[in-house]
């Protein structure tokens, strides 16, 4: 419906239309994993969240890929008249681009929620100037996105697309004229909460200041997840995989680390569907978490 509009109306219509689909909230992840709930079938997380992950990707992907990556999905000899999964699509859209879109399915199909973003900027020097942009985001994951960043002044008019993955990330532009103001996803590419919030430019450290281990995602999975942690201090750290029996099945860490944040992915090919657990173990911290393999 979105594109709908877009092709009678244009691209300010097609992003009307989105923006008008977007509640503030959507309960859950795309995922549905009880298949006889209706409500959770048809819902607006399921419709308009979906809508919102479509045009997501094609802010990731561009115009040519993801029309490119649609054809090939509907024409897809394997596929026609038949059934397809979100993997299907998923990995046509991967052959069709040549890109790694496992982060992406992660965060906007099974994982639920959005980012939440804070931003500041601010700007030094003359001709030319510097204007550093500070990216926050308060979630307990971070995403990863493309962003686009505006800046507009007298004499400058331009947009740049910076990669954000991180709870807190700074980014430089030098101009030869000042900008007067600096818009972030300054068209709504993103499913997001966005607020400016003065100081965070010169006020943050990016120190933890805690230990944490997060839940993985996406969760349930199959056949692989991601397990994100955070280390206040650098040191010895080990992160292991047992089944419900209690016996050590993988081991994805044992290394010093380094303090802030740490991903590591669990690929749990060949192993049975079931709750398997994952520990944190640095110096005198131990966390341990569920993880749900369903195939």
């Amino acid at each position: 419906e979105a594109m709908w509009m877009e092709s009678l109306y244009g691209k300010t219509a097609y992003h009307n239309y989105l923006a008008s689909q977007d509640p503030g909230f959507f309960s859950g992840s795309l995922f549905v994993t009880d298949s006889t709930n209706e409500n959770a079938l048809f819902s607006n997380t399921v419709y308009d969240k979906g809508s919102w992950a479509l045009h997501m990707l094609r802010g990731v992907l561009g115009d040519s890929l993801f029309f490119a990556g649609i054809r090939s999905y509907a024409t897809d000899s394997s596929l026609v008249f038949g059934n397809a999964t979100t993997e299907d699509f998923r990995d046509i859209c991967e052959a069709v681009s040549g890109m790694d879109l496992d982060w992406y399915f992660d965060e906007w199909v099974y994982r639920a929620g959005r980012p939440n973003y804070q931003y500041d900027w601010k700007v030094t020097g003359n001709r030319p100037f510097t204007t550093t942009l500070t990216l926050k985001q308060t979630n307990a994951v971070p995403y990863k996105m493309p962003i686009q960043i505006y800046l507009f002044g007298d004499g400058l008019d331009s947009t740049v697309t910076v990669w954000d993955s991180l709870a807190y990330q700074q980014f430089q532009f030098v101009t030869n004229d000042a900008p007067i103001d600096v818009q972030v996803d300054p068209d709504n590419w993103i499913l997001k909460n966005i607020d400016r919030v003065t100081g965070i430019v010169d006020g943050e450290n990016e120190q933890p200041q805690r230990f944490e281990l997060t839940q993985n995602y996406p969760n349930p999975f199959n056949p692989t997840t991601t397990i994100e942690f955070y280390l206040q201090n650098p040191g010895y750290t080990t992160l292991a995989i047992y089944d419900m029996l209690g016996q050590k099945i993988a081991t994805l860490a044992a290394e010093n680390l380094n303090s802030g944040r740490h991903l590591y992915q669990w690929d749990a090919s060949g192993m049975a569907s079931g709750i398997y657990y994952y520990r944190l173990t640095a110096g005198n911290f131990t966390a341990v978490k569920k993880a749900l393999l369903l195939r």
